[in-house]
């Protein structure tokens, strides 16, 4: 008996279904990028560049990058933390999520190293 009934309803089910609207989208934005890179770390540089765009972060996300450049720089231990090959990508994202959070830093700045740090790569600074 159910089955009887299921095979009645399912046609007017899948009806309602198709007959239903789509939600409606936020129109994107597009960004153009001031210059046209080339190579893995332009790649990078370009994601980021658009995702602090659609943020409207871009003078926020560069203050950030040369924080993490110049501590990068200053500070040898955090230097040789970031182009350490031998550490797992767990311990790499889990130790540069910490920099993120004691840092204060921005959603798009966190996204961006946590993705460099997934990916194998945080020493492409």
């Amino acid at each position: 008996m159910r089955a009887s009934r299921l095979a009645r309803l399912a046609p007017r089910a899948a009806r309602a279904f198709a007959d239903a609207k789509p939600p409606a989208k936020a129109a994107p934005v597009n960004v153009e990028l001031p210059l046209k890179l080339f190579g893995l770390p332009a790649r990078y540089a370009s994601a980021l560049y658009v995702a602090a765009a659609k943020a409207a972060a871009l003078p926020a996300v560069e203050g950030e990058l040369k924080t993490v450049a110049g501590l990068a720089a200053s500070d040898a231990k955090f230097g040789a933390f970031l182009g350490d090959p031998s550490l797992t990508k767990a311990d790499k994202l889990k130790g540069i999520g910490a920099i993120m959070d004691g840092g204060k830093f921005s959603a798009t700045t966190k996204q961006f190293f946590s993705a460099r740090g997934g990916g194998g790569r945080p020493g492409l600074l």
